[in-house]
């Protein structure tokens, strides 16, 4: 007979909580038109950059556009997968398999952005809020 081991309250409730977060934040990115945050305050594309895209790509089953879009597209359900069953996993393990992802997807997003062909993920510091607001400085408090 197999026993299942029910969820804590608490642990729905965070759960139910963190979504709900995300949620109000991507409406609020959606429908202020700034897209990724990182992009919009610095004008670095961030190392998730496409991965909308590469899953909305999933959906409609272009395997191929996904993997242009984002190629660790795969890797999300898989985290997801170690989060949830982190408790039955042992702490070593979980370290080396977060520290493996992590390591993949800098690897990905360097090499990304050391392209200078890759209309997906960019540099443009010249298009960053935080460069707008050192350069308003610059001009009209400093003077220079």
């Amino acid at each position: 007979m197999l026993i299942m081991k029910k969820i804590p309250k608490k642990n729905i409730i965070s759960y139910i909580k963190l979504i709900l977060i995300f949620i109000a934040i991507c409406m609020f990115l959606h429908f202020t038109k700034i897209g990724c945050p990182i992009k919009f305050l610095t004008g670095i594309s961030c190392p998730g950059c496409g991965m909308t895209r590469a899953w909305l790509s999933v959906l409609h089953f272009n395997f191929s556009d996904a993997f242009y879009y984002h190629p660790l597209f795969w890797i999300v359900p898989i985290v997801l997968l170690i989060e949830i069953f982190k408790e039955k996993i042992p702490k070593k393990l979980y370290k080396y398999l977060m520290f493996f992802n992590t390591t993949l997807i800098l690897v990905v997003y360097i090499i990304r952005l050391l392209d200078n062909n890759n209309p997906i993920v960019s540099i443009n510091i010249d298009r960053g809020v935080f460069f707008k607001i050192y350069i308003y400085i610059r001009r009209n408090i400093l003077c220079i």
